[in-house]
């Protein structure tokens, strides 16, 4: 009715709390959640969304992308020649150029996912460590 402010909710979580706290739908006894809170032996979504944005998930997903040589090559390193260099010159720019010019992003990174997981950087070296830790985190 135009009556209404505009809010505007800027974080995914926030949007769905809103949603929760402020929407209804008419004829039904009860609201739907939205961002429903633990039950029994289910965990509590804002949990799980902490997780995957901000803690293990994300460090692990930070060191397949940007750590791991393996996964750096397959991953950002690709995708950074595909859609960064015109297809004439991806070809001529050879792979220790690109490794150079990220090396400081890698090297943020590694810093980032090392907290975010919970580890000492000298601990990313160890692969097998890492994958336990991402097979653990997605049970």
């Amino acid at each position: 009715d135009g009556d209404d402010p505009i809010v505007v909710v800027p974080d995914s979580e926030a949007i769905l709390e809103w949603l929760d706290e402020n929407y209804s739908i008419v004829g039904l006894s009860e609201s739907p959640q939205f961002y429903p809170q633990q039950q029994q032996q289910q965990p509590d979504c804002r949990q799980v969304s902490q997780r995957a944005s901000n803690e293990t998930l994300a460090g692990l997903v930070w060191y397949y992308n940007w750590v791991n040589d393996r996964g750096f090559a397959n991953s950002m390193l690709k995708s950074i020649r595909k859609l960064s260099l015109p297809s004439a010159l991806a070809c001529l720019v050879p792979d220790f150029v690109l490794r150079r010019a990220l090396e400081s992003t890698r090297t943020k990174f590694r810093g980032e996912a090392a907290r975010a997981i919970g580890v000492t950087e000298a601990q990313l070296e160890d692969e097998e460590a890492m994958k336990q830790l991402l097979v653990e985190e997605l049970m």
